[in-house]
């Protein structure tokens, strides 16, 4: 590939994002937890890649309200610009996350 060319038309579009309720969630060491989640916006959800990973969206501090942050090139910004907060899971026993 040349330096010219755009990764634009190899790179995949990331899903959509899904309201999830947070079910349980479980500290299992100081850097390791067990969180298991639920909704209607995971019916249909199939992950079952090896290296599969679930994003969750957190709230900024201080703010009640979830803000859904843009696609800007390459990452995600909320409106004043700044990027918001998240948490990637990764599975155990061949799961990318519980999920319900």
């Amino acid at each position: 590939m040349s330096a010219s060319t755009s990764l634009a038309g190899i790179r995949r579009e990331p899903p959509a994002f899904r309201h999830v309720e947070v079910l349980r969630a479980e500290r299992l060491t100081p850097r390791l937890a067990s969180v298991t989640f639920a909704g209607p916006d995971l019916d249909g959800l199939v992950v079952d890649e090896p290296a599969a990973s679930v994003r969750l969206l957190l709230p900024s501090p201080g703010v009640e309200a979830l803000v859904v942050p843009e696609r800007q090139g390459n990452e995600f910004l909320l409106p004043g610009g700044e990027r918001p907060i998240i948490r990637t899971f990764i599975g155990a026993r061949g799961r990318a996350a519980s999920i319900r």
